[in-house]
């Protein structure tokens, strides 16, 4: 089983969902010049996603495939209830 990120933690991996898989809670997920919030709860690598920020359109797909995403757990905000 992989370790569980810390608040603050980055990471880099080539897939998101891998890179998730066993952990759970908020984190920020940058590729190609875009962010992303994602959650990550038991049983499910990404529970959700969601566009951050301006949209950036990449011209070539196959090359934003090849970049890695970076990775952050964020803090999750008090009293938010898991569902």
């Amino acid at each position: 089983m992989k370790n569980k990120l810390e608040v603050g933690q980055r990471i880099t991996a080539l897939d998101l969902a891998q890179a998730l898989e066993g952990q759970e809670g908020v984190f920020l997920a940058q590729q190609g010049g875009q962010a992303f919030r994602v959650e990550a709860r038991a049983g499910h690598s990404i529970k959700s996603i969601i566009p951050v920020g301006r949209r950036f359109v990449e011209t070539n797909p196959a090359l934003l495939a090849q970049e890695p995403w970076t990775i952050e757990r964020m803090p999750e905000a008090e009293g938010a209830q898991r569902n």
